[in-house]
């Protein structure tokens, strides 16, 4: 002081130099009578001036100037790391500061910023900011952060694992761990004169192509999209099938309780095949098909295959197995029926008044038919699992308690008026039986079948009524059996 704030007459007299106030982190003193001494950080300081008197001037009055100290905005360099792809923004940055003054010791301070790339997804020379930077160190009052910070990298893609398969000689499939998502494979081979490319979209296995054996086949992980690389090639070779099995003669039976056929129903294999393979499917034109992947072992004299319950045609083949590193082969197939299926029977048979056609139930469940009409009776079979079916008539014969009643199947003419009992039989089992009553009413002139004009009334039709009632109670013998699905 005074010619960086003020200019003085150098006639005045002596200047007295204060310092009147400041703001920001600024801080100020006045050394050595003209000396401004400033320290803290930026802001302003306002310095006053007094002139004493002198001979020739009255002394001045104060004046004052005003000194702002702005903070340096700092040149820094930021650099940001290339990284895979992970499906985050996150970015990591490095800062080098140019401009600071002397021995300033400043920076921006390690946790207060986040660094992010635009995107999250794989490509070059992509943008990546800093935000809510804060700056850090005994002089950072003095100093200011330039905006934006920013830097540029790349999201290099991913490249997929490397698949890992198993070779599953029993079921001849490549198989992943069950801790292995569903993905796409390409497999490759050649049969040295071309090569051969198979795409298996969304898999955790793959059913090994005749084609492949005897050869060494490459496998890779399909990029799933753009943020990835395909996987490392893995190379599986496999060996060629083992010999065919030798034909030799073998025992197989179903059997089965007759008649609970299909609950009891089993697979017996006798000795002669040593591993086998079955399944109970038979196509449309009765070839037999292998359905059932894998092969079990005959260890004893006899082995009855669990789960074969359903009546049909088996198909059984031989397996060699000379080893668990080797694929089998087959022997030709091998059909076994269980011969025709049991007939089914009912355990009981039925007839629903309000049913049959031609007459008519009255409020107290009596069926009545008018003489010389012709009645039709429905028949109804309750199956062993509780079904009820209608009856075919061939199984059953229809009688009456009245030889004149004319019956053709399930139809019944009523030449005379009197109460008639007609009866349902099973043919094959005469204890499947059923009764109803049906009151004959005479029509004008008719006649009962006692020959009298008048219907059989009083004591000896109601007499008739009571037993044939409990002849009807009496009827039926019932049995369970099992229905065949």
């Amino acid at each position: 002081l005074p010619g960086d704030l003020f200019t003085v007459d150098t006639h005045a007299g002596a200047q007295t130099y204060t310092v009147d106030a400041t703001s920001g982190s600024l801080s100020a003193s006045i050394t050595g009578g003209n000396t401004l001494t400033l320290s803290g950080g930026s802001g302003t300081a306002t310095i006053g001036l007094t002139t004493a008197t002198t001979d020739n001037y009255l002394a001045g009055a104060q004046t004052t100037a005003v000194l702002t100290v702005n903070p340096l905005t700092l040149d820094i360099t930021t650099t940001a790391d290339n990284k895979e792809y992970d499906g985050t923004t996150t970015a990591t940055v490095h800062f080098t500061y140019n401009n600071t003054v002397g021995s300033d010791v400043v920076s921006i301070e390690g946790g207060s910023y986040s660094a992010n790339f635009v995107n999250a997804d794989a490509g070059d020379n992509k943008k990546v900011t800093v935000t809510n930077a804060a700056l850090e160190g005994g002089d950072k009052d003095f100093y200011a952060l330039p905006s934006p910070i920013e830097a540029y990298a790349n999201i290099l893609q991913q490249q997929e694992q490397t698949p890992e398969f198993t070779v599953d000689y029993e079921t001849e499939k490549l198989t992943l761990p069950n801790t292995v998502d569903s993905a796409s494979y390409t497999v490759k081979y050649s049969d040295g004169k071309r090569e051969f490319t198979e795409e298996f979209p969304n898999t955790k296995s793959i059913a090994i192509d005749p084609a492949w054996l005897s050869k060494t086949i490459s496998i890779v992980k399909t990029a799933r999209d753009t943020n990835y690389l395909d996987s490392e090639i893995e190379s599986i070779p496999l060996p060629a099938r083992s010999a065919a099995p030798v034909e030799g003669k073998s025992t197989f039976q179903v059997t089965g309780k007759p008649e609970f056929a299909d609950e009891y129903q089993t697979l017996t294999i006798q000795p002669g095949y040593e591993y086998y393979r079955v399944s109970n499917t038979v196509d449309d034109t009765t070839e037999c098909s292998i359905a059932a992947d894998g092969y079990e072992k005959v260890v004893t004299n006899a082995t009855v295959l669990t789960g074969a319950e359903n009546i049909g045609t088996y198909c059984i083949q031989k397996v060699a197995v000379v080893a668990e590193d080797a694929f089998h082969s087959f022997a030709a197939k091998t059909s076994v029926a269980p011969g025709p299926k049991p007939v089914t029977t009912p355990v009981e048979v039925s007839i629903t008044p309000s049913e049959i056609r031609g007459a008519w139930v009255d409020e107290n469940g009596v069926v009545h038919a008018k003489q010389n009409s012709t009645i039709t009776i429905i028949l109804h079979e309750r199956l062993h699992d509780g079904e009820i079916v209608e009856a075919k008539l061939d199984d059953y014969k229809l009688t009456s308690s009245v030889d004149s009643d004319i019956i053709h199947q399930n139809t019944v003419t009523f030449p005379h008026a009197s109460p008639h009992v007609i009866t349902a039989s099973l043919i094959s089992n005469p204890n499947i039986t059923k009764q109803v009553l049906i009151e004959v009413e005479p029509t004008a002139g008719g006649s009962s079948a006692n020959g009298s004009t008048t219907a059989i009334t009083g004591v000896e039709t109601g007499a008739l009524v009571a037993t044939l009632l409990m002849l009807m109670l009496g009827a039926g013998f019932v049995r369970t059996r099992k229905k065949m699905k």
